[in-house]
C-alpha cells in the first residue's frame, strides 16, 4: 500500500523530474545567476549558526546530497549547523538557478534546527525564488490541526518577519503547501482550508501552493491522471491555480503550445481562462530563452484568454529576470501592452491586480467559504 509518508520519501526525486517538465522554475535554463533578480543574502554577524564551513566539508555534503536526492532533508539537517544556511543556499542556486522546489526541504531543515519561524524566515530571506520560505511555512504548520491552521492564516501572513521579507500572497502560497501536509495530500480538503483567508486573492494564491504540491506528489507516486485535464477539470473555485502547474504537462502530452491553446479553446468560463493561464506559465522558460516567442504563445483566444496567458508568463518571469520580462512585452500586441507592463511591475503575488475577476467567481467563493466555516465550527463544538 502506498502511503502519504511513503510518497513524501520520494518527493525530492519527483521534484527534480517535475521541475524539468515544468521548465518554469528555471532549473533547466542556462540563465546566469548574475542576470536574475539577486536574492537576499542573510549575513548576520551576530548569528553564530551562519558559518561558511571549509571546502572539504562542503565536498562531503555534496557527495551525500547526490546520493540522497530522494530524501535530502536529513543531509540538510546534518550539515546545516556547520556549513550554515547561506552556504547551502549558494550550493542550490549554483546547481539549480531558481531552485524553488529543491529548496523546500532546506527550509524545513532550517525550521527544524531553529524551532523559530522568525529566525528561519530571516535565514531563508527570498532565496531560491522563496522556495526556502515555503519550506519553513510547511514545517511550521506540518503538525498543526486543520482548524488551527485556519485560525492563524490571516495573522501569520500579515505580521512579523514574514511581511518584512515576503508579499502576503507568497506566504499564502506557502500555506497551501502546508495544508497538503496537514491533510495528508487531500487537495479538496486543502482547498477548503485556503478559504480560511479572508481575501479572495489570498485564497487563490493558497490554492496555487496546494496544486503545486499535488503535482509534485503525483509525480512521486507515479499517479496517472484520470483524464487529460485532471485534476483541474474538477476544480470549481480556482481552476487557474491548478492549470498554472498543469500547463507544462499538457504541453508535453499534446506536443506544442498551439495544441494546448486549441484544447483550452474547447473549455468555457473559468476553466477556459485557467487553461490559458497555465499555457502562459508553462512557457516561462521558453520566453526567458527567447523573448520573441511571446508573439506566438498568447496570440489566440479571446481578449480575456490572452490577458491571463500574458500574466501567466510575465508575472513569474519578472520575478526571475525583469529585463527579459520587459523584452518579452515588446512582442505583445498593442492592445495588451499595458497588461504586460503592469505584470512586470507587479510581478508574482500581487493582491490588487484588477484582472482577478477573470480567475474566480467571488459569489461562489463566498458561498463555499460560509459552508466550510460552518462545518469547522460544528466540529469544534462537537469536541
Amino acid at each position: 500500500m502506498v502511503t502519504f509518508r511513503g510518497i513524501m520519501g520520494s518527493r525530492q526525486a519527483a521534484v527534480l523530474a517535475w521541475v524539468l517538465l515544468l521548465g518554469c522554475e528555471m532549473g533547466s535554463t542556462k540563465t546566469p545567476i548574475s542576470e536574475r533578480t539577486p536574492p537576499g543574502r542573510t549575513d548576520d554577524a551576530a548569528d553564530v549558526e551562519e558559518q561558511t564551513g571549509d571546502s572539504e566539508m562542503l565536498s562531503e555534503f555534496q557527495r551525500e546530497y547526490d546520493t540522497s536526492l530522494t530524501h535530502p532533508l536529513p543531509v540538510f539537517e546534518k550539515y546545516l549547523p556547520s556549513l550554515g544556511a547561506n552556504t547551502l543556499l549558494d550550493f542550490l542556486e549554483r546547481r539549480y538557478p531558481g531552485c524553488h522546489a529543491q529548496s523546500h526541504e532546506l527550509g524545513q531543515a532550517i525550521f527544524s534546527t531553529t524551532r523559530d519561524v522568525e529566525t528561519a524566515l530571516k535565514r531563508c530571506d527570498t532565496r531560491c525564488t522563496s522556495g526556502c520560505m515555503h519550506g519553513v511555512v510547511t514545517a511550521a504548520f506540518g503538525d498543526a490541526t486543520f482548524g488551527a491552521v485556519l485560525a492563524r492564516m490571516d495573522e501569520f501572513c500579515t505580521r512579523g518577519e514574514m511581511t518584512a521579507i515576503h508579499k502576503p500572497g507568497n506566504c499564502a502560497h506557502g500555506l497551501g503547501h502546508a495544508l497538503m501536509f496537514v491533510t495528508h495530500g487531500d487537495e479538496r480538503r486543502s482547498m477548503e482550508g485556503c478559504l480560511g483567508f479572508s481575501r479572495e486573492a489570498m485564497q487563490y494564491y493558497c490554492g496555487t501552493g496546494v496544486y503545486m504540491e499535488r503535482f509534485i506528489l503525483d509525480s512521486a507516486s507515479k499517479r496517472v491522471s484520470a483524464s487529460v485535464l485532471a485534476p483541474c477539470d474538477k476544480e470549481t473555485l480556482f481552476p487557474g491555480a491548478c492549470y498554472r502547474y498543469k500547463g507544462a504537462e499538457l504541453w508535453r502530452a499534446l506536443g506544442s503550445p498551439d495544441s494546448v491553446a486549441s484544447r483550452c479553446a474547447r473549455l468555457d468560463g473559468l476553466q477556459r481562462r485557467g487553461c490559458y493561464h497555465g499555457l502562459g506559465y508553462a512557457a516561462i522558460g521558453s520566453v526567458l530563452q527567447d523573448p520573441q516567442r511571446m508573439e506566438q504563445i498568447c496570440a489566440t483566444g479571446t481578449t480575456e484568454d490572452r490577458i491571463v496567458c500574458v500574466e501567466g508568463v510575465i508575472e513569474k518571469l519578472a520575478d526571475v529576470n525583469e529585463g527579459r520580462a520587459r523584452a518579452a512585452c515588446a512582442f505583445v500586441e498593442d492592445a495588451l501592452r499595458s497588461v504586460c507592463d503592469e505584470a512586470v511591475q507587479r510581478k508574482m503575488y500581487g493582491l490588487a491586480k484588477t484582472t482577478f475577476t477573470l480567475y474566480y467567481d467571488q459569489d461562489a467563493i463566498s458561498r463555499r467559504r460560509a459552508a466550510v466555516r460552518a462545518s469547522v465550527d460544528q466540529n469544534v463544538h462537537a469536541h
